[in-house]
This record gives structure tokens, C-alpha cells and sequence, in this order.
């Protein structure tokens, strides 16, 4: 007897009550956004870290600064592509084996797979009746058929997405961005100084932690227009979270530095 493709499966999930309504949104978009967002804010955040460690702490020069933040923001660049590609690359494949399977079971165990469909369609509240003739319509298309299991048994896509280049991309790209913009006022040499709470601080590290806000808030703007929040608050919040952690990143490096 011949056997199934090597694979292993995942969890099977809880099937929903009924197929998921396809609506024309903002789908497409949300699919890159939610991968620009993921990159650019890690990023915004590590590299205010490193500014506020760097710049405040440790009280580099602008040039250090600088180099330290760049080197900083390439490494993570690099990490996130490479990371995001290999974990988008590992979830085709799995799409890809799950398939195999289910196409294999399809064409050799035709009646254990009916008897599965027959309790997904149960499960969903169907009656006795309407499962048989949902049953005979749907295993007349071998294609819909395996569909209806990878999606409703197994709880993934019909087929891989084919973007893991794309996504790890966007995310390393947007990652660059997030965490290079703000080691851009340290190219300047001359850094002239403010009093701001009694304390003399760099031009260069004020327009730096203004750059890491603007990046911040228009992640949050752009976040709340996909998700159908309001911008100011969505801003407002990812502004916070991220110069909350900064400061915290400020504090244990204060409490680690030497006296």
C-alpha cells in the first residue's frame, strides 16, 4: 500500500462556524502594512535605545554616536531580513507538504476524507441531510476539495503565499528606516547645545529624539487607518511605548555604568 508524503502535521484547530465572508477592504494593504509596521517600529525603538544609551549615558561623541546606531541599524537589518525570510520560507513549505498529503489522501483513502468532511460540516451545525449533498458537490472537485480541508481541518491557506523575499524585504527595509532616520543628526560635527531642565543637551540628540517621535506617530497614524482607530490615540500610544522604552533601556544602562 502506497504511503502519504513525509510530513508532519500541525495542530488542527477548531474549524469555524461557517467559511470566512470575503469582503473587499483593505486586505492587500493590511498584508504590507502590518509588515512595514513590524519592521519600522522594532527598528525606531532599538535605535532610541542606542541614542539615549550612547548620547546620554555614556555621553559619546557625535561621530560615535553615529557609527555606533549605523552599525546597529545594518545588524538588524540583516537579522530581521534574513529571519523573516527563513520563518515565511518554513511556512510555504509546511502549506506545501499539508497539501501533498491531503491531494495524496484524496486519491488513495477517498472514503476516510469524506467521512472527515462529513464531521467538519456536522461540526458546523449542518443537518444529516444537507451534509450528504454538501458532501457529493464538493468531493466532484478534487481541487475544492482539498481546499476545503487544508482550510477548514488543517486551518491554513489553499496554497503558499509565495512571498517570503517580499516579506523579509519589507520588514528588513522598513526596519533600516525605523532605526537609521534617527542617527541622522549626529553626522554633524559641531553640536551645539540647549538647557532643557537645568542640563545642557545636544541639538543633535533633541532632533534625534524628535525624528524617533515623527516615525513613531506616523507608524501609529498609519496603523489606526487600517484598523479603523482613531490616529491621534493610536499615535499617541506607539509614541509612548516606544520612548517608554527607551527610558527604560537609559535606566539600566545607568544603573549598569560604571561610577
Amino acid at each position: 500500500m502506497a504511503t502519504p508524503p513525509n510530513s508532519t502535521a500541525p495542530a488542527r484547530p477548531a474549524p469555524p462556524p461557517h467559511a470566512p465572508h470575503q469582503e473587499s477592504h483593505q486586505n492587500e494593504g493590511a498584508e504590507w502594512l502590518e509588515e512595514a509596521v513590524f519592521g519600522s517600529l522594532d527598528g525606531v525603538i532599538t535605535s532610541l535605545g542606542l541614542v539615549v544609551t550612547v548620547g546620554a549615558v555614556l555621553s559619546l561623541e557625535n561621530h560615535a554616536i553615529f557609527l555606533t546606531v549605523i552599525a546597529a541599524a545594518v545588524a538588524g537589518t540583516l537579522s530581521m531580513f534574513v529571519g523573516a525570510f527563513l520563518s515565511a520560507r518554513s511556512t510555504e513549505n509546511l502549506i506545501r507538504r499539508e497539501r501533498a498529503r491531503e491531494e495524496w489522501e484524496v486519491d488513495h483513502v477517498p472514503q476516510i476524507e469524506r467521512q472527515e468532511v462529513e464531521e467538519i460540516y456536522r461540526k458546523q451545525g449542518y443537518t444529516e441531510a444537507e451534509t450528504a449533498t454538501l458532501v457529493e458537490i464538493l468531493t466532484r472537485d478534487k481541487k475544492r476539495w482539498v481546499d476545503m480541508m487544508m482550510r477548514d481541518e488543517l486551518g491554513l491557506p489553499y496554497e503558499p503565499p509565495k512571498r517570503s523575499f517580499r516579506h523579509a524585504a519589507i520588514i528588513g527595509l522598513s526596519y533600516l528606516v525605523g532605526a537609521g532616520i534617527p542617527a541622522l543628526p549626529f553626522l554633524y560635527p559641531n553640536d551645539p547645545t540647549r538647557s532643557v531642565l537645568g542640563h545642557a543637551v545636544g541639538v543633535s540628540f533633541l532632533v534625534s529624539l524628535g525624528l524617533g517621535a515623527l516615525i513613531l506617530a506616523t507608524v501609529g497614524v498609519l496603523d489606526a487607518g487600517f484598523a479603523g482607530r482613531s490616529r491621534v490615540r493610536s499615535a499617541a500610544e506607539i509614541i509612548a511605548i516606544g520612548f517608554a522604552t527607551a527610558i527604560a533601556v537609559f535606566l539600566v544602562t545607568t544603573l549598569l555604568a560604571p561610577a
